[in-house]
């Protein structure tokens, strides 16, 4: 084994991404409603097309969760400001879809080391949920 090899340390979890651009897909459920979400097409570091339509959350309960980019919109038409995609550029600063072309931003893994995005700081930091830390 090579010596070099000794001395490599763990990488980190997190990717950077660049949203190269955005589709969005028709979602059909099994009860025949549909529902659209939005899709970003990004470029890796090293070149690589990756498509994201996740981003961590807090829910109402104080849980980090993973939840779809939905295009809910509201009675003027707007993107509903309680949605995860409204969350999600507030977050990143911007206020409409098309401004996050180009910009660069960090994935995350989720439970199942997917990359997603974040609507929330340290979304790998465990939660406090209650009862009595150890």
């Amino acid at each position: 084994m090579e010596q070099g090899i000794l001395n490599i340390g763990i990488g980190e979890p997190t990717k950077t991404l660049t949203v190269r651009d955005m589709r969005i897909d028709e979602v059909q459920f099994d009860d025949d409603r549909t529902s659209n979400k939005a899709v970003m097409i990004c470029e890796t570091a090293d070149g690589r097309t990756i498509e994201i339509s996740e981003a961590w959350v807090v829910d109402k309960k104080g849980n980090k969760k993973v939840q779809g980019l939905w295009i809910n919109l509201d009675s003027k038409k707007k993107l509903a400001a309680n949605s995860v995609l409204a969350r999600f550029l507030t977050f990143h600063k911007v206020g409409t879809i098309n401004e996050l072309i180009n910009k660069e931003l960090t994935g995350y893994p989720d439970e199942n080391d997917y990359t997603v995005f974040t609507t929330i700081d340290n979304p790998l930091e465990p939660t406090y949920t209650g009862g009595i830390p150890d």
